[in-house]
Formats: structure tokens, C-alpha cells, sequence
């Protein structure tokens, strides 16, 4: 994912939550799932029951179908966009508190932590304390 992919990425869920929050009518039924997934995955970034399969399921959907629509509308995959939900508010956990790294982990939706250190490892390239330390 390019940064002008990102910003396009999120211009976009901005347009829809701005939308959805107007209380405008969708210009189609595949932009009103968008909507809600969107919606949802705000609401519930955190959970780690959440996951792609179930959201689709509560909208109706196949997983793909559901996978092929969000992509179409904003340029990026429900899961990379689930995933970057989580990583920018663990990383503000991780630079702003002093909670350890498991119960960030836990706070953001990750079932382990091992997972999440890694998850943080490969996108800032350091393991979350190192982060941690640089960010203070």
C-alpha cells in the first residue's frame, strides 16, 4: 500500500462516514454495506472476535463479495484496513502510556501478543519497547 493509496484510502472512508453521519441516501446498495462495515469497524476495531468472515456474515454477505465492495469503494482490503485501525491506536498506546505491551495487545484487538509485537515489528521495524523508547 503507497501512502497516496492510504490517503485516497482514507479521503474516502471520510466521504462515507460523513455520508452515513448526514443521514444521505447511498448512491447504491454496495456503497450502504461499505457504510455500515466501515461503521462497524470503527465501533469495534478493538474486539478480537472481530474478523472480516463474521462482519461480512452480519451484513449479509459472502466474505469475498463483502472483501471485493469495500475494495472497490476505497482502494484497500477490509483486513488491511481492520489492521490499520488497530496498529495506529496501539501505536499511540505504545508512545503515549506506560501499560505493558500484552495489555496493548489486548486493548487493540490482538489475541496474542507475540503476534502483535511482530505485527508492530514489521511496520515500524523495531519490536514495540524498542518503538516505545524511540517515541519518548
Amino acid at each position: 500500500v503507497t501512502p497516496h493509496g492510504e490517503r485516497c484510502a482514507s479521503a474516502r472512508a471520510y466521504e462515507l462516514l460523513a455520508c452515513c453521519a448526514a443521514g444521505d441516501k447511498p448512491r447504491s446498495s454496495a456503497n450502504r454495506v461499505v457504510q455500515l462495515g466501515v461503521e462497524i469497524l470503527h465501533e469495534e476495531w478493538n474486539n478480537p472476535e472481530l474478523d472480516i468472515g463474521s462482519l461480512a456474515r452480519r451484513l449479509g454477505l459472502h466474505r469475498s463479495s463483502f472483501s471485493r465492495q469495500f475494495h472497490a469503494a476505497l482502494g484497500l482490503a477490509p483486513s488491511d484496513y481492520l489492521m490499520k485501525l488497530r496498529m495506529q491506536n496501539a501505536m499511540s498506546l505504545l508512545k503515549g502510556s506506560d501499560l505493558e505491551i500484552k495489555e496493548i495487545a489486548d486493548r487493540c484487538g490482538w489475541k496474542d501478543a507475540n503476534y502483535f509485537s511482530r505485527c508492530i515489528r514489521q511496520v515500524t521495524g523495531s519490536p514495540p519497547h524498542a518503538f516505545r523508547q524511540l517515541s519518548s
